[in-house]
């Protein structure tokens, strides 16, 4: 019986659909490798069209484990070394702009990045990224290549075969489907809750007997940021200083993967949290809504 095969998440992997990626950003050629590549002798540093920076990726501790029915579950820290050789001289207040300009322009390239998506042996992995602000070491003439500067930024990753990433999903709260506004949300949870009742006319066992749900109930609980800007931002306050009525409707829109529904909803509550200097949050409940019917006379 042929074995399956096992697929297996390397450093290579994440240099050539992740690292490789996010570096192609910078104004600079940027030349990643692992510890069995080569280095190369950059030139002309400062004019930043000619040489490449040479980067080193390592990772600095990994974990791998299997949930039950053989899902692979893994997590990665990474570390990815910059080596700038310096051939200008430092301005009147002692700083290299170059190296100034290199460490910003890869935090921007970096920070804006929160999920990583890997394909390997047709299997899909989709997951977190947390990095770390670029942290510089010493000027140093080091042999061989001369003066020179190095960064490091550290990368933690986890990531799960065929997962859904938390910011694959989104919410829009709206006058109409065409109108609404992203809501952004820290948590949030979905529910969806039957109203069962007993089967009195079945067989039961030890008194366990079966059941029918007669209907169910829907909800979004999202948790924010209180904001002042957009539709959420005016809803929630005119919900909360009681200047909207209590049955005031709106359409939230859910998206999924490029998936979307849509809802009509009213608020089931809503509460406002603040601590000292601390920012203020929201708590908020979605319920879907119908109007009522008129009674007849």
């Amino acid at each position: 019986m042929e074995s399956k095969k096992e697929t297996k998440i390397t450093l290579t992997d994440i240099k050539k659909q992740f690292i490789e990626d996010r570096l192609s950003e910078l104004p600079y050629r940027v030349r990643v490798f692992v510890s069995t590549s080569a280095y190369q002798n950059p030139k002309n540093y400062n004019n930043l069209r000619a040489g490449s920076i040479n980067a080193l990726i390592e990772a600095t501790d990994s974990d791998i484990s299997f949930l039950n029915g053989g899902i692979r579950a893994v997590a990665m820290n990474i570390s990815i070394r910059f080596l700038l050789p310096v051939d200008d001289a430092a301005n009147a207040d002692g700083d290299f702009s170059f190296i100034d300009r290199f460490r910003d322009e890869l935090s921007n390239v970096f920070t804006d990045t929160n999920t990583i998506v890997l394909e390997k042996d047709d299997k899909h992995f989709i997951g977190a990224v947390s990095v770390g602000l670029p942290m510089g070491g010493e000027l140093l003439q080091r042999q061989g290549i001369g003066k020179s500067f190095e960064y490091t930024c550290y990368i933690q990753i986890a990531f799960l075969e065929n997962a859904i990433n938390s910011s694959d999903v989104k919410f829009y709260l709206g006058d109409d489907v065409d109108n609404n506004y992203p809501i952004p949300y820290t948590t949030y949870s979905i529910s969806r809750k039957n109203t069962l009742t007993a089967n009195l006319y079945s067989t039961t066992t030890n008194g366990v007997s079966q059941v029918f749900a007669e209907n169910s109930t829907f909800g979004v609980d999202i948790a924010m940021p209180a904001v002042t800007s957009g539709v959420i931002g005016q809803a929630v306050y005119n919900f909360l200083t009681r200047n909207a009525s209590a049955n005031q409707s709106y359409t939230l829109t859910m998206e999924r993967n490029g998936a979307k529904t849509t809802e009509q909803v009213i608020f089931g509550e809503v509460i406002e949290n603040g601590s000292g200097t601390e920012n203020v949050s929201w708590q908020i409940s979605l319920v879907p809504y119908i109007e009522a019917e008129d009674e007849e006379g």
